[in-house]
């Protein structure tokens, strides 16, 4: 498990950096993180993930390798300014 809370300081190559060097990551929580983007082979590269929350940050559309986590079971994306459904 990986949980942050209100780190301004991370960039989207912190959670590409989580995504590749963390293969085997069930749970990651960053709220408020600033997260413009997910790195698009995030579904090929945290196979093992059950639970994505990533509340409160500044996604606006979600890779299509997201379909390939099999294993998820929560998607949190509230707070979002989403322009297209999950």
């Amino acid at each position: 498990s990986l949980n942050v809370w209100n780190c301004d300081k991370l960039t989207d190559e912190s959670i590409r950096a989580i995504a590749v060097g963390c293969p085997s990551l069930e749970s990651l929580r960053a709220r408020n993180c600033n997260f413009t983007t997910l790195p698009d082979d995030i579904g090929d590269r945290l196979p093992r993930l059950k639970l994505l929350s990533l509340k409160q940050n500044k996604l606006t559309a979600l890779p299509c390798s997201i379909v390939k986590l099999e294993n998820l079971k929560t998607l949190e994306l509230s707070s979002n300014p989403l322009q297209t459904p999950p």
